[in-house]
């Protein structure tokens, strides 16, 4: 709760970033002495972990977060899981109603103090995701002479008022922000962790939801993902990568967290010699940011044979230029009858997670031709608003389309001013191809202390995923509806959201049989 008396660092000091993240202090076996600024807060603790062990927690959960009555039983055997969902005020009832159970009052010093932190716990509790809050904010209007317990024993709230000297008045700040930041750090995120899921949900987008529970009982997604505890190991490039639950109307939907940074360890992408004490508190690459060449190879073969994807589209701006061209098409001549239009709106139900990996493989395979790829590496200096920002780009070319570095940058000066490019990598074909081998077919999660290899699809929170994705439904698209694309038809595709329109009504209903069959690989129509 008070490293800094202890001789460790301070958790607001730049080198730690969090009490997490320190290096592991004296071990509990050495008796060290109490600072005699702790007495007073010593007791406290001792006070704290006494209410904690006689404190119900399960109880004050049942009473302020009720979810098993009639209604919500009902409703429960539906799909939709969302009904068991606590409201924010519940959820703060419950947490103010242990912190009045397990907090000594005197940590506080007042009870203005106390209405102070559990307003902030309350606004805590409502963040949404992406939101964050700080410490200057949960203490602005704290009174922190009150709380006794932080000063000198020299220095006593309720005796004659005396000058503070300043160097007492820092330590009291400075024991009050530790004792704050505890709080929060290790009390109530426990405390909310330990008795909710929360989470984002599907419908609310980013607004923050309190599941007490999840009807996890092996679900069908489990089902792509078999247990192989053998497959980590020093020769992987990739690690392994976590998910989380994403609570929606009709079940759950499995995210995989490929943006996770894990600390260095010696592997094939970082060497033992590479570990040294000066990072050894750092964290590693994650998978997205190794996955980063390539991506850029991938997108570099798009942009070189535009084909590849079929009629994939890459957003509203793609959509509405062909949209537009295909209503010129269609528009009847001054005196004719108007043309009829026929629609398909057709979706892919779980796209990314029953694509065929072999066949993706070969179709990476096909696409990937150089035989080694440059990757130009720079980084852009420029001012904005007032103030100097930086971007990073990576470009791919193949490594006989080699073009030095001032080249390069002369190429760019139209479209930059005031900039500053402050460089090559190459990456052999098979390399690549071996790197994107393990994350298709090979991919790890870990679950509790489980590993588990994914056997169908790819993982959707890949920054080649979309990417992949177009790929293989335009390599379906070649072999099963290479008959739809004429003069009188346009097809587009949005990721696994395919639009098909038509002059003719046989062809729409075709263009249906085709896409309710069951003989494509890892195309299931919803």
């Amino acid at each position: 709760m008070f490293p800094r008396q202890f001789g460790l660092p301070s958790v607001f000091s730049p080198e730690v970033a969090t009490l997490l993240e320190r290096p592991d202090g004296p071990s509990v076996a050495i008796k060290m002495k109490l600072h005699w600024r702790l007495k007073a807060a010593h007791n406290l603790v001792q006070r704290m972990q006494v209410l904690h062990t006689r404190c119900n927690y399960h109880a004050l959960l049942n009473q302020h977060c009720p979810i098993f009555n009639d209604k919500v039983s009902a409703d429960l055997k539906g799909p939709n899981i969302l009904h068991t969902h606590s409201s924010y005020y519940q959820v703060y009832a419950f947490a103010r109603a242990v912190f009045s159970q397990v907090i000594p009052h005197e940590f506080w010093g007042s009870d203005y103090n106390r209405e102070i932190v559990l307003k902030a716990v309350d606004k805590f509790i409502r963040l949404r995701r992406y939101e964050t809050t700080s410490l200057q904010n949960v203490i602005k209007h704290f009174k922190i002479n009150d709380c006794a317990w932080a000063a000198s024993s020299n220095i006593r709230p309720g005796k004659v008022k005396q000058y503070t000297p300043l160097s007492e008045s820092n330590k009291r700040n400075e024991l009050v922000y530790q004792f704050i930041f505890w709080v929060f750090e290790f009390f109530l995120i426990p405390l909310l962790k330990t008795n909710f899921y929360a989470t984002e949900t599907a419908p609310f987008r980013n607004k923050t939801r309190y599941v007490q529970f999840l009807p996890f009982k092996g679900p069908k997604e489990l089902m792509r993902y078999r247990q192989d505890d053998s497959m980590l190991d020093s020769s992987r490039t990739l690690g392994y990568s976590y998910i989380r639950l994403l609570p929606k109307e009709s079940g759950l939907r499995m995210i995989t967290n490929l943006r996770r940074r894990f600390p260095n360890k010696p592997c094939r992408a970082m060497p033992p010699q590479a570990v040294t004490d000066k990072n050894k508190q750092q964290n590693g690459l994650s998978i997205n940011s190794i996955l980063q060449n390539a991506f850029h190879v991938l997108s570099y073969e798009k942009a070189r044979v535009p084909s590849i994807l079929g009629s994939s589209v890459l957003g509203l701006n793609d959509i509405y230029p062909k949209l537009k061209a295909f209503q010129a098409h269609c528009r009847p001549a001054p005196g004719q009858a108007p043309t009829k239009l026929y629609f398909c709106k057709v979706d892919v139900t779980s796209c990314f997670d029953t694509i065929d990996q072999k066949l993706l493989l070969s179709i990476v395979r096909d696409i990937v031709q150089d035989d080694e790829y440059m990757i130009q590496k720079y980084s852009t200096v420029y001012p904005s608003a007032g103030r100097l920002k930086r971007s990073f780009i990576r470009r791919a070319r193949p490594s006989g389309e080699f073009t030095q570095f001032s080249e390069l940058a002369k190429s760019l000066t139209d479209g930059f001013r005031n900039t500053i490019l402050v460089v090559y990598t190459f990456e052999e074909r098979e390399s690549l191809l071996a790197l994107m081998e393990e994350h298709i077919c090979n991919n790890l999660i870990k679950m509790g202390k489980k590993l588990f290899r994914q056997i169908v699809g790819i993982p959707q929170g890949s920054v080649l995923s979309t990417l992949l994705c177009s790929l293989f439904y335009a390599h379906l698209e070649k072999t099963k509806l290479s008959r739809f694309v004429s003069e009188n038809a346009l097809l587009l595709r949005y990721v696994d959201d395919f639009l098909y329109v038509t002059t003719s009504q046989d062809q729409a209903v075709d263009f249906l049989n085709v896409m309710h069959a069951d003989d494509c690989p890892g195309w299931k129509e919803r």
